[in-house]
Order: structure tokens, then C-alpha cells, then sequence
């Protein structure tokens, strides 16, 4: 039995549905009804909870031989549930899978969690990180770029509506900040073959990441050749919006998260330590420009 949190996510629906066509047995820890997990597969069992209850947590765990923690907050208008459901909710899934003998635990976290520049998320994820390495667990942790592909709904998912709706596209700052886009198929694969080759990873960091390192402005290229389409570029100072959410943040929370997140938006999101290159994922990934266009033809 494999337990999955976070399954009804992005990346999680797609790793339950895959696990099940391998006809493996497939625990998902859901906070909501997961509408596009298939609950009527005899392989996939559903149990609805919070990742903060430690009851709920013991009974997703036990009889689980792998667990895959997915389950997170990116943002949020309290900074204080990132921390808790991101490094509290980490903490009681290693509890309890400790107590109730995991063989493997493959931690989801982020590459954002080495950056020098840090936002409440990418703190908690580093956390997490820690708690995860000191379990005494058989652990893996995966860190991830930016993640695209079918039913993402973040950056490139945004870039890309702009892209086929809009006349101007509008990129904060100089738009040369730089992302290393890995796709979700390739995602999956290596959490598959992570599950499937315990030895090979264990107690191992590995970042999973394309092999194709592309600015803001680069991608709104690479969108708008693959759609056929031109468009022009406003680029915005980040000190005007830095302003605008200032001034936001004193009237509503949403500004604060806006303000959290603005700090790492223009920073670069690549691995730039050449010692690190060693531990990335030994996998053949998909290039940008074909990953792209089957996502965008979907």
C-alpha cells in the first residue's frame, strides 16, 4: 500500500492515477472530494482529513509500506498555516509513519528551499526538509522547479492563458529572471521510479528539474510561437508594485501573501551551484519547446 497526501493537487492526481494503472494500491489523504482521482477504482482507497489532526494522520498511515507527502500550502493570508500544515503536518506524518514501520517516505519539497532568498514557503519546505532527514526513516526528498502541464493552474498555467487572451502581456520587473520548467509527466516518473527503486534513493536530495534553463520574457516566446501568435511585452517596475502592495496590505491579508510572494518573484529559480548538478534526477526529461506544445494542445 502506497499513501499519498496531498492527492487531490495538481501533482497529486496525476501520481494516484498513474500508481493505479500499475495496478498498485493507492491510499489518498484528501482535505476535499477529489474530482479528478476515479474514487470507484478498486485500487485507490479515499480518506478525507487534515494533515494537522495526528488521529486522522495514524489511521492514513497505517498498513502504508510507502508514503509519497505531497500535501502542502503555498500560500496562504496567514504565514502561520503555511508553518503548520507544511512543518507540523510534516512532523506528524514522520511520527506516525516511524510508529507504524514505513519502509520508504519520498518528501515533496521544493527547490525554492536552497534559493538565498526565501519566502514563508519556501522556509516552511526547508524545515520540513530537516525533520524529514533526522526522521531515522528510509527517506527520499524531491525538489522541483516549476512544474507545468495538464490541470496546472500556476505560473506557466497563467502565462500561457495570457498568452491566448490578452493583447499585452504584462511581466513585472525586466522579465530576464530565470526558471529551469520541468514537466509533470517527467514529475511522475521519477516519483514512480523513486517508489520502485528504494535502495538506488535512499537518503537522497535530488532536485527534478528540465534540462532547459529559460527567462520569463523567453517563455512568453516560446508560448506564443506554439500558439501562433505575437505579442507584445509591458514590463512593470517592481518598485511601482511593490508600492501598490504595500499600501494593499494595509487594508486586507491578501496583500501581505502578495508582499510574501513578490520577495523570491525576481530572483532567479535554477540551480546555479555547479556542485549541485550532481543531485539531479537521473532521468531523460521532456524538452521545453514539446512539452509545451502538447500541453497547450490539450
Amino acid at each position: 500500500m502506497i499513501l499519498v497526501t496531498g492527492a487531490a493537487g495538481f501533482v497529486g492526481y496525476h501520481l494516484v492515477n498513474a500508481l493505479a494503472g500499475q495496478q498498485k494500491r493507492v491510499r489518498c489523504l484528501v482535505r476535499n472530494e477529489p474530482a479528478k482521482i476515479n474514487i470507484c477504482d478498486k485500487h485507490i482507497e479515499v480518506i478525507q482529513g487534515d494533515i494537522r489532526d495526528k488521529k486522522v494522520i495514524d489511521s492514513a498511515v497505517k498498513g502504508a509500506r510507502q508514503v509519497v507527502h505531497l500535501a502542502a500550502v503555498i500560500q496562504s493570508p496567514d504565514p502561520e498555516v503555511v508553518c503548520q500544515v507544511n512543518v507540523e503536518g510534516t512532523r506528524n506524518l514522520v511520527e506516525s509513519s516511524r510508529q507504524y514501520g514505513v519502509e520508504q517516505f519520498v518528501f515533496f519539497s521544493t527547490l525554492n528551499a536552497v534559493l538565498p532568498v526565501k519566502n514563508h514557503y519556501s522556509k516552511s519546505k526547508e524545515k520540513a526538509e530537516d525533520i524529514v532527514r533526522k526522521s531515522g526513516l528510509n527517506f527520499t526528498i524531491l525538489r522541483p522547479s516549476v512544474i507545468y502541464g495538464n490541470g496546472d493552474d500556476g505560473t506557466i498555467a497563467r502565462l500561457v492563458h495570457a498568452v491566448k487572451n490578452r493583447k499585452i502581456i504584462y511581466l513585472l520587473g525586466n522579465g530576464k529572471y530565470k526558471l529551469q520548467p520541468v514537466y509533470i509527466d517527467d514529475v511522475i516518473k521519477a516519483i514512480c521510479e523513486t517508489l520502485n527503486n528504494l535502495c538506488q534513493f535512499k537518503d537522497r536530495t535530488l532536485f527534478l528539474v528540465g534540462k532547459e534553463i529559460v527567462s520569463y520574457t523567453g517563455l512568453v516566446d516560446v508560448i506564443s510561437e506554439i500558439i501562433g501568435v505575437k505579442k507584445y511585452k509591458c514590463y512593470i517596475p517592481l518598485s511601482v508594485i511593490d508600492i501598490i502592495i504595500k499600501v494593499f496590505s494595509l487594508f486586507s491579508k491578501k496583500g501581505i501573501q502578495l508582499e510574501d510572494k513578490l520577495k523570491t518573484y525576481p530572483h532567479d529559480k535554477i540551480i546555479v551551484d555547479k556542485l549541485l548538478q550532481k543531485d539531479i534526477f537521473p532521468l531523460q526529461v521532456t524538452p521545453l519547446k514539446e512539452g509545451l506544445s502538447r500541453y497547450i494542445a490539450n
